[in-house]
């Protein structure tokens, strides 16, 4: 009898070790569910966590993906052209902000914010989370997946003027910075006075973009429908 592994064996054992975490993961998800007392959620939290970083070791995928998929996210696969876009003017311009002067990789993007716009494309699977990173998920949970989104009707000439935007007020400067993006569209008429105001860009681009307590002699921004 040979002392050697059977070839087929040892191949479908790693592929049942995977399958067996992610039946794993599912039950953990479904207890989850039955809202456990706070003590308990703590450790199922951590449970699901171990078990998808086996699942990453096991399968050489990143854990963000995985994760994401567990959770039921639709992130889109990165882009290049997406990724050659250059995302430095909505960076912040002051030192004093740190991470946000440069692009950085958190959660499931690749991101550029200053604090008044943000805009992510989803991050490529080799890319490393950047220490110290902010937080963007809360952020991105009020992008509006719902609302239409329509391109640019005008040009943005007044880049220094304040624009009405459906029900909010915004800087023009951002708007032209959305404006110059490729395939750019926004959710013009969406969410109230206080919303973000929601856009897309390029094959899989999303940014949101706050909007302005006060605004003077606002421009009215007329929309393509």
């Amino acid at each position: 009898m040979s002392d050697q592994p059977d070839d087929k064996r040892t191949a479908e054992f790693p592929v049942a070790l995977v399958l067996a975490c992610r039946l794993a993961i599912q039950a953990v998800l479904d207890r989850v569910k039955k809202e456990p007392a706070a003590k308990e959620l703590f450790t199922f939290t951590e449970s699901l966590q171990l078990l998808i970083q086996a699942e990453s070791l096991l399968t050489g995928r990143p854990d963000w993906r995985i994760e994401a998929e567990v959770y039921g996210l639709d992130i889109p696969e990165h882009d290049p052209e997406d990724a050659a876009i250059d995302f430095k003017p909505f960076c912040a311009t002051d030192e004093a902000r740190g991470i946000l002067t440069r692009p950085f990789v958190t959660g499931y993007y690749r991101c550029a914010c200053d604090g008044h716009i943000m805009a992510c494309i989803p991050r490529h699977d080799a890319d490393n989370e950047d220490e110290g990173a902010p937080d963007i998920e809360r952020v991105l949970a009020d992008f509006d997946k719902a609302a239409e989104f329509f391109p640019f009707a005008t040009e943005i000439d007044d880049p220094a003027s304040d624009y009405q935007v459906g029900p909010r007020w915004v800087r023009g400067y951002y708007l032209k910075l959305i404006s110059m993006l490729p395939n750019a569209r926004c959710a013009f008429q969406a969410g109230d006075k206080n919303s973000a105001l929601s856009f897309r860009f390029g094959k899989s681009g999303i940014g949101m973009l706050m909007p302005l307590r006060e605004a003077k002699n606002p421009i009215v921004l007329e929309v393509s429908k």
